[in-house]
């Protein structure tokens, strides 16, 4: 029978890590570090919006779920970090709350699969009647007249587009019910978040929110104040 003998120095085992083991170890730690490092920036950019809009930053930096709660031009203003999944990066969500709208939209950017299905007819999509509008965004209601009249208006598509080319990857206009106030959010990629969330960039794109949850827009998409007091 053959045996192997197992060399000890001072009685003690000798045991040898594989260098890929300290090489994946050395990247996880660097992972983590990074991560920490992001979370901690984004909870400092959240802090800092208190300098320019009135209101209060909060939110945990473990649960990276960053939220600052204040109002602008008078309207009640909601930022949040939406964390992201393993294959998904986190989101910046910027709300309105309070827009007494009846019209319900939702604007994305067109896509092969909203195409395809948008053929196929097992999408609807609102057409504006302009083409460049049209083939680059997917509108979807259930009140089509409504969002084709209210997207109508020029200036209304323009804000939209530039909501877009400020990263935005979604924009929602949900209507005042029962259980909801009625509200207007869009949710953007984070580029750099410092830079995200400067007055610089931010104010822009939260200027174009409050035009288009504007009563100046047009009454028909808004309910009265007092139908709503009484849902």
């Amino acid at each position: 029978m053959r045996t192997e003998t197992i060399q000890y120095e001072s009685g003690v085992p000798k045991f040898e890590v594989p260098w890929q083991g300290a090489v994946f170890a050395a990247i996880l730690i660097a992972c983590v570090f990074l991560g920490m490092a992001l979370s901690r920036r984004k909870k400092q950019a959240f802090g800092r919006l208190a300098s320019f809009i009135q209101g209060q930053a909060g939110g945990s930096a473990f649960f990276r779920n960053f939220s600052f709660s204040g109002v602008y031009k008078t309207r009640p203003l909601a930022i949040k970090n939406e964390p992201g999944g393993r294959n998904s990066p986190d989101l910046l969500a910027v709300t309105f709350e309070g827009p007494l709208f009846i019209l319900d939209l939702n604007v994305s950017e067109e896509g092969f699969l909203k195409e395809t299905l948008e053929k196929l007819g097992m999408m609807k999509d609102v057409d504006t009647g302009d083409p460049v509008f049209d083939a680059r965004f997917h509108a979807a209601s259930e009140v089509d007249d409504l969002a084709r009249k209210y997207l109508a208006n020029p200036e209304i598509r323009r804000r939209i587009t530039a909501l877009f080319d400020g990263g935005a990857v979604s924009l929602e206009l949900v209507p005042c019910g029962a259980a909801l106030p009625g509200l207007i959010r869009f949710k953007k990629r984070y580029s750099d978040v410092e830079e995200d969330l400067s007055g610089e960039k931010l104010l822009p794109l939260l200027d174009a929110l409050d035009f288009l949850c504007s009563e100046k827009n047009g009454k028909e998409f808004f309910r009265k104040p007092d139908v709503a007091e009484k849902l």
